[in-house]
């Protein structure tokens, strides 16, 4: 899917509570406003948060925000149900 990239956040570390190691990652990506209800019009873009693995950020260096790329995204369980991520970005 081709989107614009608006930003991201990538924090990683170690938890005080547990000791364990963290490391997460956040696109910002342009999407299309979805029509609500028959009671509202939408147009244009919005912006959303997609977690994105970690090790993809590599790819990103060179890309200066904002910019356009291809993502591809799949649904994957998690400990908080199912939730999109992206799993492979390439910027255009």
């Amino acid at each position: 899917m081709k989107t614009f990239l608006l930003g991201y956040e990538h924090v990683a570390g170690t938890s005080k509570n547990t000791g364990e190691a963290y490391d997460f990652a956040t696109l910002h990506v342009a999407v299309e406003n979805e029509k609500r209800s028959n009671h509202v019009a939408v147009g244009g873009l919005t912006p959303s948060k997609i977690n994105v693995d970690p090790a993809l950020f590599k790819s990103l260096k060179n890309c200066s925000f904002p910019c356009e790329a291809e993502i591809v995204m799949e649904q994957r369980l998690t400990g908080r149900g199912p939730r999109a991520v992206i799993t492979d970005v390439k910027p255009i």
